[in-house]
């Protein structure tokens, strides 16, 4: 009977012992306190209760995020562009449409304000391919050349070890298959090398497209939308897509240029410089 005979002045220390020690306390004055600690024990068990989720909603956001950041860069990609080029996206809406005009035809709308990469052969078209364009061929530092497997080729002069980035080349095949089409051939002929060649790169060219573009698989959607001109349904190609942003690779991979006799020289120097 000891704890019942307390004195209420130590009242707010002693409530909780009181009650876990003898169960159905009832107290012989009514409580001025019981009210403020049933609101005290409910927020006790709310914060309680609620943090645990909180902290859960927080690590998968995070994890979300993190997981995220490191898909923008896949690990088959080189390893050099992943520590030097930061992880943008850009939401460019394609140009490369067909239409139907009132007389029934298709056509290609042009924008006369934008670069264009097709149409018939001329020099200012050659001159925005080669703009274009990034270097194919890369240098590499003898640091990296083990994360490519090794056995890579050492270009004397430079010192430096070679490759060669995927866009890049998809491009330059895209580029060549564009030289071939029989209507531009008779054009472009007398600057590709005799025929036994030409076959099979070109050839290999269709065929590394086919591969690059299945693997990239851009699932964005077209929509169809009926041509009263046309008479049918066409798809709508003017959408956005989510890409990344190719004049920064383009500009890193000029930078590395280990072909254009123009760049190469300036590159080695300034990737030497560097302590590579």
């Amino acid at each position: 009977m000891g704890l019942i005979s307390q004195s209420t002045e130590g009242e707010d220390d002693s409530w909780e012992s009181k009650e876990t020690l003898l169960g159905e306390f009832t107290p012989s004055e009514p409580c001025r306190h019981c009210e403020s600690r049933r609101k005290y024990r409910y927020l006790r068990w709310l914060v309680y209760s609620i943090t645990p989720m909180v902290l859960i909603l927080f690590g998968i956001f995070a994890n979300h995020k993190t997981y995220s950041s490191k898909a923008y860069w896949t690990s088959t990609e080189f390893v050099a562009v992943k520590k030097e080029l930061p992880q943008t996206t850009k939401q460019v809406r394609f140009t490369a449409t067909l239409q139907y005009n009132a007389s029934h035809q298709l056509y290609r709308p042009i924008d006369p304000s934008r670069p264009q990469y097709v149409g018939k052969p001329s020099p200012e078209l050659d001159a925005a391919w080669k703009n274009f364009l990034g270097s194919s061929n890369i240098f590499v530092t003898a640091e990296e050349e083990p994360t490519l497997g090794g056995g890579l080729y050492l270009e004397p002069d430079s010192n430096l070890y070679m490759a060669e980035i995927g866009v890049m080349h998809d491009l330059h095949c895209l580029n060549v298959i564009r030289q071939s089409v029989h209507y531009y051939w008779d054009y472009y002929k007398a600057k590709h090398p005799a025929d036994d060649i030409w076959e099979p790169h070109l050839e290999h060219c269709i065929d590394s497209l086919r591969e690059s573009l299945s693997c990239a698989g851009d699932m964005t959607a077209m929509p169809l939308i009926w041509d009263d001109n046309g008479n049918r349904f066409t798809p709508g190609f003017a959408v956005e897509h989510t890409c990344r942003d190719y004049e920064a690779l383009r500009v890193w991979a000029n930078r590395r240029d280990s072909s254009t006799e123009s760049r190469w020289p300036e590159n080695a120097a300034r990737i030497h410089s560097q302590g590579h």
